[in-house]
């Protein structure tokens, strides 16, 4: 958009008194409705000479100096304070964390007077606080010392955001409620505004602006682009209520620029000049020299001779830049100019030079066909919402904009006036006062791909219009659907896309100069009246009818070549008749080298012997251009229907070559095919389904319901078994308002795609042609098959789908899709222990598919990073956990492909110890009074070793301890022991083991010293008395 300046008193000054030096010295003034004739580069059609893009000259100055080598912002202090949104200059961005920055910029003060004092810094931390402001006479440099007064030469002023700010605790306030809010200022800035707040009248020039971090300088802007308020991928808006001034050249004190390309410049009849008047004479001294071909100059024209294409003079240059145009003829300049050379003792900036014969692309007399069917959707409004405003951190949590495949969604002004209700985004502005405005402002996962088109489906009520409604910067009184046509008012009755109260508005994104910032985001802005409505927004493309290049029916297999090289005239037969009435055909081709097809034509035989010929020189074959061949075989497809072929009437085709204005060359052709076009399907049936009437008997199938798209085709795919034929085969179509058609039988033609032939024994398509079979396709509400109960025919069939087909996109057949994101539900608890199962059983919902038809798939990983390791679940979705983190991960997918992510993660410990130890003791089956016990326990336990396990004795003899010696042993006597063994592990699980025994006392021996005494005299008795019997007889 241009800025519109009013002229100072000196400019108007100078102005007048050039005009009036016009008329006294007999310079032609033109009359009063004379429109400067003005053109703007359009890189189609036009040929840049010089665009001053590069920091040094493309042609030659006679003052180097004098060559401008960067651009840089320009700012007109018009003597009012301004607010944040009206700035000397504003960023913000996500990359750069300001507080923890110091941020810098290269200014001058050209004109007046502005003192630091004067000059605030507005520091933003969210859209929803109000900014922190500190006046430039505050900042502090990274030293701490504060900063220079501007001058009038360019300087460096460098700040540090944290370093400025006196209180570290001074906290923002929230924009709505004037509250304060928890965030300190020194800990985040994410974006900044320089504003002026007191009345000051100067002019600024800004060339750079940048940030420092750790000694390393980064820059944010060098404003090396048009449109100042146009953002980069590195940030989220920038801008300035100034403007950018482009890398020029300036001419003065007679200085001389010149700048030739001998290769450019052909053929055209004009060149245009990109100037602007520097000093208040309107450019009337500026001379122009033309530069030839062949070398040579033209003689230097004094810039008030030069005429423009209507033979009228160039106007008076004007403090901004504009395009003149200086036509040859009428300027007594000859052809092939190829350069100028500029000079003037004024002064004059000279910003673009090119070559422009005003050709234009034609004129659009109807909106585009779009693709309704293959669409980006950005958001459907399905849902309630309201209550907007600028909490963007709240925005991006809330579950209903989660849920919706959003970002966010956000109003900076009457957020109260905006609402999204009963499908619709809602703008109220029937309380809306004066100059004020409804904004809202949302970004969409649905990113913009690059389509072509923004399509709104959009109503009005209580005198609403488009007129003052402003998407991403562009107001409707600007929008186009194609080259110059502009978007309708939603009152044109003529409009094509209607529907009911509803217009679908197409806007051709770069006809309207319309950017989708960040790729993804809307913001919009309603200063009208009235309420306006939004049902939908999308992205798409035109509609284009393309081959189906899997399918063809071959009607020319062998090579044939045509060699035409001497330029005599070559035949090539292409093939018989389009039995399926194909809208393309498919010429499989190649040419020698240099070969074109400039002499080839195609002859279309008709069934009834007429001829038509079509040549490729008059593009009266679409698909194929004169230089299109190559030396290998590729296909070329033509639209027949497009190149105005009777697809139905075609018997024959036959190709000629040459024998046209010494044309020569050769051309093989190895294959002539006919193509369908690609179709839309809207399926009514899709299940398997056997039909048995070999009997003979009737048989009812029920093949599906409404035509909702209003195809103009039925096709069926289905097989038949051995023999089976369409004998008895006939539709029924019964209609929304209930009546039905007599059944159309196969055999009597009455269906226009079928014939009587047996059924393909493998699945095969028909496709039935609804309208000549006399049905009135836009009203179908349900099909019905009937078959067998007919002169014994008897068969069985078995149909696999059944739908409506279309090779064009229906218009306004468009319906929501589902956009709205699945559900999923599982809460595991956070943490586990080892040796725990865990089981991962979400549960999935959706607002349109059943659960059967979600897919879900569960990914589980144990740590992190580039350390993960994928975890195997079993076919209950469980895992047995060991120590450390799993990251659990749930994708559950729609049949939209609206696709949700559930991720949660659990961190698994090492389980608790709770085992106590095991202790067994054996001891000797009898212990006597005086025998030694040694405890010598065997203890064992499932985490500690033995050294870790704590083991103690207690040995009692009745109600008296019994000491153990270092081998824990003692000796027994007679009584009942008690031996009480505590074994206690790491974890301070204890067991402890009793075992009871008795040693009994010594029984008394008898005193048997009499009876062996007894013994001995009897002994002795007996030895004497043998003795003696023994002697007395020996004697």
């Amino acid at each position: 958009m241009k800025r519109i300046k009013f002229l100072n008193l000196k400019s108007i000054l100078a102005l007048v008194f050039v005009v009036t030096a016009l008329v006294i010295s007999n310079i032609s003034v033109v009359a009063d409705d004379y429109v400067a004739v003005t053109r703007n580069y359009n890189a189609n059609y036009d040929e840049m000479l010089d665009d001053f893009s590069s920091s040094t000259p493309v042609g030659n100055p006679s003052v180097e100096e004098d060559y401008q080598s960067f651009p840089y912002l320009r700012v007109e202090l018009d003597g009012a304070g301004h607010i944040d949104d009206k700035a000397i200059y504003k960023y913000a961005s996500g990359n750069y964390l300001f507080h923890q920055l110091q941020i810098g910029l290269d200014i001058r003060l050209v004109e007046g007077t502005l003192p630091l004092s004067n000059m605030v810094l507005a520091l933003r931390g969210n859209d929803a606080w109000l900014t922190h402001n500190i006046s430039f006479d505050e900042l502090l440099d990274g030293d701490g010392n504060p900063l220079d007064e501007l001058t009038n030469e360019y300087q460096t002023l460098v700040f540090d955001v944290a370093g400025s700010i006196e209180d570290d605790s001074v906290v923002y306030f929230n924009k709505n409620t004037g509250e304060p809010t928890t965030t300190r200022v020194t800990d985040q800035v994410l974006g900044f505004h320089i504003i002026n707040d007191e009345d000051t009248t100067a002019i600024v020039e800004i060339k750079r602006i940048f940030v420092i971090q750790a000694g390393v300088e980064t820059n944010l802007d060098t404003f090396d682009r048009v449109d100042v308020n146009v953002p980069d991928e590195n940030c989220w808006w920038r801008g300035s209520y100034g403007a950018i001034e482009p890398r020029h050249m300036i001419l003065q004190n007679s200085s001389t620029y010149e700048v030739k390309d001998e290769n450019k410049g052909e053929g055209f009849e004009n060149i245009a000049l990109r100037l602007k008047d520097l000093d208040g004479n309107g450019g009337v001294d500026l001379v122009v020299t033309p530069l030839y071909k062949d070398g040579s100059a033209g003689a230097p024209t004094t810039y008030t001779d030069l005429k423009d294409v209507n033979n009228n003079p160039l106007p008076l240059l004007t403090p901004t830049y504009n395009n003149v145009v200086i036509n040859y003829a009428n300027s007594g300049w000859d052809a092939n100019v190829v350069g100028v050379k500029l000079s003037t003792p004024s002064k004059v900036a000279l910003n673009q030079i090119f070559f422009t014969n005003f050709e234009e692309a034609p004129v659009a007399s109807d909106y585009p066909l779009i693709d309704f069917i293959n669409i980006n959707v950005f958001d459907t409004f399905n849902r309630t919402q309201s209550g907007f405003n600028g909490d963007y951190e709240a925005s991006i949590v809330d579950p209903i904009v989660i849920k919706n495949g959003l970002i966010y969604t956000l109003s900076y002004n009457n957020g109260d006036k905006v609402k999204v209700e009963d499908g619709c985004l809602v703008y109220d502005a029937t309380e809306l006062e004066g100059s004020d405005w409804i904004n809202f402002k949302e970004a969409s996962t649905r990113a913009y791909n690059n389509e072509k088109y923004l399509v709104m489906k959009v109503k009005a009520t209580d005198g609403a219009s488009l007129e003052r409604f402003e998407v991403n910067g562009v107001a409707g009184a600007n929008w186009y659907s194609d080259i110059g046509l502009k978007v309708p008012s939603l009152d044109d009755a003529s409009y094509p896309y209607t529907d009911g109260e509803w217009k679908y508005i197409i806007i051709d994104l770069a006809l309207t100069g319309m950017s989708i910032q960040d790729n993804n985001t809307i913001d919009t802005y309603y200063r009208g009246t009235g309420k306006l409505f939004i049902d939908t927004i999308f992205f798409t493309n035109e509609y284009k009818i393309v081959p189906d290049t899997e399918h063809k029916y071959v009607v020319k297999s062998e090579e044939e070549t045509a060699d035409f090289s001497d330029g005599e005239y070559k035949y090539i037969y292409g093939g018989g008749a389009n039995t399926n009435t194909s809208r393309f055909l498919a010429i499989t081709m190649k040419g020698e080298e240099g070969t074109t097809l400039e002499s080839f034509r195609i002859e279309q035989e008709s069934k009834d012997g007429t001829s038509d010929f079509k040549w490729v020189k008059d593009n009266a074959l679409v698909g194929l251009t004169v230089d299109a061949l190559t030396t290998e075989y590729q296909v070329f497809y033509i639209d027949l229907v497009a190149s105005g072929f009777d697809v139905a009437n075609i018997a024959h085709l036959h190709f000629h070559f040459g024998a046209f204005e010494g044309h020569s060359g050769k051309i093989s052709v190895n294959e002539v095919a006919y193509v369908d076009a690609v179709t839309y399907k809207h399926l009514v049936m899709t299940n398997e389904s056997p039909v048995d009437f070999s009997d003979g008997s009737y048989k009812y199938f029920y093949g599906g319901g409404a035509n909702e798209k209003e195809y103009p085709y039925l096709f069926i795919t289905m097989k038949g078994s051995e023999t089976t034929t369409f004998d008895s085969f006939r539709i029924e179509f019964e209609y929304k308002d209930g009546s039905k058609t007599d059944a159309l039988w196969v055999k009597d033609g009455s269906l226009k795609g079928l014939v009587l032939e047996n059924v393909a024994t493998e699945y095969k398509t028909y496709i039935i042609d609804l309208e000549a079979s006399g049905v009135d396709y836009i009203n179908v509400a349900h099909l019905h098959i009937h078959l067998g109960a007919f002169e014994g025919h008897a068969g069985e069939v078995t149909f696999k789908e059944i739908g409506y087909l279309s090779e064009t996109p229906t218009h306004f057949f468009y319906e929501d899709p589902d956009i709205v994101l699945p559900e999923i539900t599982y809460e595991p608890a956070n943490t586990a222990n080892s040796g725990d199962t865990i089981t991962v059983n979400p549960t999935v919902s959706d607002d349109v598919s059943s659960e059967d038809k979600i897919t879900v798939v569960i990914e589980v990983t144990k740590g992190s990073g580039d350390e993960a390791e994928d975890v195997e679940l079993d076919e209950n979705n469980s895992f047995v956990a060991e120590v450390g983190v799993y990251t659990i991960k749930i994708t559950a997918k729609d049949e939209a492909g609206n696709e949700a992510t559930l991720t949660r993660q659990i961190n698994v410990s090492e389980a608790p110890d709770t085992t106590k130890p095991t202790i067994n003791l054996d001891l000797p089956t009898t212990i006597k009074v005086g025998d030694t016990v040694t405890l010598n326990p065997t203890i064992s336990d499932d985490k500690s070793t033995s050294e870790n396990i704590t083991v103690t004795y207690e040995v009692k003899l009745g109600d008296e301890v019994v000491e153990l010696d270092e081998n824990n042993s003692f000796v027994a006597k007679s009584g009942t022991y008690t031996i009480k063994i505590t074994a206690t592990d790491e974890a301070e699980n204890t067991e402890t083991l009793t075992k009871t025994f008795t040693v009994e006392a010594a029984k008394s021996e008898p005193d048997n010293t009499w009876l062996i005494v007894g013994i001995v005299l009897v002994i002795v008795v007996l030895i004497s008395v043998g003795g003696y019997f023994y002697l007395k007889k020996k004697q």
